[in-house]
């Protein structure tokens, strides 16, 4: 089995917070993966912005747009390395993914991503992510948008606490981001099982 890690390099390296509080969201954007909550959850705590980076449906463009104005900015798709350039000065990123038998079956690759980011991790209670957080120490759980909202409002006001979170995503990630490529020692691994003339023709 391979867990769905990021690889090495692609993230970039964990800093500073910007001197305002800012989210980021990257991803597959639709009602499911939380878009309502995330955009409910920023305007609900000021002065905290958003950046969601994936395609979002034209009417639900507008409609973040027309509600939040600036405090979020629709980044379209972008190239990975563009997408997670924007983690840098983040203090957090969302999961805010609604409760389906398939969410609460895995862990989003995201929240790693997140983690390696250096980010503190704000998501729903589904029980792996819960349980990724917990283990961690490296964000929080709210269920749904009322609650996020608190949490984003507490993480502003004692920044000591959103602290301790970044600390911790930046020692899991030290803990589970180094070393070897899993998906380059599953290539090794397939090529292994291969006839030697399939190798042969293949390189």
């Amino acid at each position: 089995m391979v867990r769905n890690l990021p690889r090495p390099g692609d993230l970039p390296a964990p800093g500073e917070p910007d001197p305002e509080p800012r989210a980021l969201y990257v991803g597959d954007v639709r009602p499911s993966r939380g878009l309502a909550a995330m955009v409910d959850a920023v305007l609900a705590a000021p002065p905290w912005r958003l950046d969601i980076v994936g395609p979002v449906a034209d009417a639900d463009a507008d409609e973040v747009r027309g509600r939040a104005g600036e405090r979020v900015r629709l980044h379209g798709r972008l190239p990975s390395r563009r997408a997670w350039a924007l983690a840098r000065g983040a203090w957090a990123g969302l999961a805010l993914l609604d409760d389906t038998p398939a969410f609460r079956a895995a862990v989003p690759t995201k929240c790693y991503e997140y983690l390696g980011s250096g980010l503190a991790v704000l998501a729903t209670p589904l029980p792996r992510v819960a349980d990724l957080l917990a283990r961690s120490g490296a964000g929080a759980v709210a269920a749904g948008a009322e609650e996020a909202g608190a949490v984003l409002r507490r993480w502003a006001a004692d920044p000591a606490a959103l602290a301790a979170h970044r600390a911790a995503a930046r020692r899991w990630a030290e803990r589970e981001l180094t070393g070897r490529d899993p998906f380059a020692d599953l290539a090794t691994a397939v090529r292994a099982l291969l006839p030697p003339e399939i190798v042969r023709n293949s390189t």
